[in-house]
């Protein structure tokens, strides 16, 4: 009978976080591949890169270096290493770059497979593809009645990410990224689903799991106070049971709401107070990051402008402001879908770059990258 225990995790986006954390959440990774006692298996759930990255910068030598630490680590104990595709503009087929080391413990996941992981261990990988009809690519995958012991893969199930999933089945692309159903995965497998692509590690009946992002990259990414980490995962005779493994080194996000009642309209020595102990609460490590969310009541004029002043150049604040005429919808955020655009002011990337992510986050639309430049020099030639 079935006796294997394995890591899971999934959307480590290198290199968003600051090169010292990043540096610190990878060594606690690297260690945890080393120590953990009959570890046979490792799997990747996607987005282990960001974005495009070049060979001349800094965050991309990172990225190669660790995960070739990675490849390396598992070859040497024989931990068989699963790396599956995720968002395309994420990977940017990076991984291609570490093929060479593809052999029996380590291969890289492009299209949809079945694996005997082990002779009494067969896994479903359900990488982020673009497909023309649904269920007719993945019919003896999910609808032949195949069970599996485990399903890894990376993208949307609409049970948790139902905004997304209308998005994406409202396009009329002839093709485009499927939408899952906690049904389609959970009746084919046998134990445990695991996906990665939503940021918030979320239990979906104690059988399908989004593991999360390893660390806190944006406030949607959940700034609720659950831990951030991976899965350490065991099927022992058929009994499936997993561990969560807490990355010591994720960022902390804090949202901070203000009411229109709230007395810091009308007391700019108690605004001026109020900004000052939240710099202090970020001096001292209490939180990395602080989204100050003001719903501004009428004749509000000044408030904006007293707020980014207090503020100023500290990045670790952040302030957005609803006016009393416009709804709420940054609050209303039933699917804590991630709606970071901090990408659109990295000057590392290039137009094009950021127009090609912003377009298939948005409408989950993938358009080549030379139709995209050919469009942005309409007009300069």
């Amino acid at each position: 009978m079935a006796n294997h225990k394995g890591i899971v995790i999934a959307d480590i986006h290198s290199v968003v976080v600051d090169i010292p954390s990043y540096e610190n959440e990878m060594g606690f990774l690297l260690e945890n591949i080393r120590s953990i006692k009959n570890l046979d298996f490792m799997v990747i759930c996607g987005d282990y890169f960001d974005k495009k990255m070049y060979l001349n910068d800094k965050k991309a030598e990172l990225a190669i270096k660790y995960l070739r630490e990675i490849i390396e680590i598992c070859i040497d104990k024989k931990i068989k290493l699963r790396v599956v595709y995720g968002t395309r503009s994420h990977e940017e087929d990076q991984y291609k770059i570490l093929y060479s080391y593809s052999c029996e413990y380590v291969r890289f996941i492009e299209k949809v497979e079945s694996e005997a992981l082990f002779d009494d261990l067969f896994v479903l990988y359900i990488p982020e593809e673009f497909v023309e009809n649904k269920a007719e690519y993945y019919k003896e995958y999910l609808y032949d009645g195949v069970q599996y012991d485990y399903i890894f893969g990376h993208g949307v199930i609409r049970d948790v990410m139902k905004k997304a999933a209308n998005n994406i089945e409202a396009s009329n692309r002839y093709k485009k990224v499927p939408t899952f159903n906690y049904g389609e995965l959970s009746n084919n497998c046998s134990g445990y689903t695991y996906f990665g692509h939503y940021h918030v590690r979320t239990n979906l009946h104690d059988k399908v799991f989004y593991v999360g992002s390893y660390d806190r990259l944006a406030f949607d990414d959940g700034d609720t106070g659950l831990p951030k980490g991976f899965y350490v995962t065991e099927v022992n005779d058929k009994e499936y049971f997993h561990t969560f493994y807490i990355n010591p080194y994720a960022k902390k996000f804090t949202t901070i709401t203000y009411e229109k009642t709230n007395s810091i309209y009308s007391d700019n020595e108690k605004l001026s107070s109020q900004i000052t102990k939240l710099k202090k609460m970020a001096d001292n490590n209490t939180y990395d990051k602080i989204r100050l969310i003001f719903h501004l009541p009428e004749n509000s004029d000044g408030i904006v402008e007293s707020v980014k002043k207090l503020i100023g150049t500290d990045t670790r604040l952040k302030a957005q402001f609803i006016k009393p005429s416009e709804k709420n919808s940054i609050m209303d955020n039933n699917d804590s879908e991630d709606d970071s655009t901090d990408y659109l002011f990295d000057d590392s990337l290039l137009i094009s770059e950021k127009v090609k992510r912003y377009i298939y986050e948005k409408y989950s639309i993938d358009i080549p990258t030379d139709i995209i430049i050919e469009y942005c020099t309409i007009g300069k030639r």
